[in-house]
């Protein structure tokens, strides 16, 4: 699976699970990728980051999982102006890009 088709699948994923549309932004350019979670009544809007290096790694099932068990959907919707990265490792941490 490319790297395109691995964004387009987690941004699927991320929009059925939390039952709104998510913004896939577009460039690498820092070596992450961008997901705008538009939720209505929600400004600004959550952002999760995941490395380059994470989707050249991983399969968007292990990304997906990680994200599921670290609560980040949740946690991206109770403190939307906390950015998130999803990183290489698995990790998820607080991110200011």
């Amino acid at each position: 699976m490319s790297i395109a088709e691995k964004v387009e699948a987690l941004r699927g994923l991320l929009s059925d699970h939390m039952g709104c549309e998510v913004d896939k932004g577009f460039t690498f350019r820092t070596d992450t990728h961008w997901f705008r979670i538009l939720v209505r009544d929600i400004r600004p809007p959550p952002m999760l980051y995941v490395s380059l290096s994470a989707f050249e790694d991983h399969d968007v099932e292990k990304i997906w999982n990680d994200l599921e068990r670290q609560q980040v959907p949740e946690m991206l919707l109770a403190d939307p102006a906390q950015n998130l990265l999803y990183t290489r490792m698995g990790e998820v941490k607080k991110y200011d890009p």
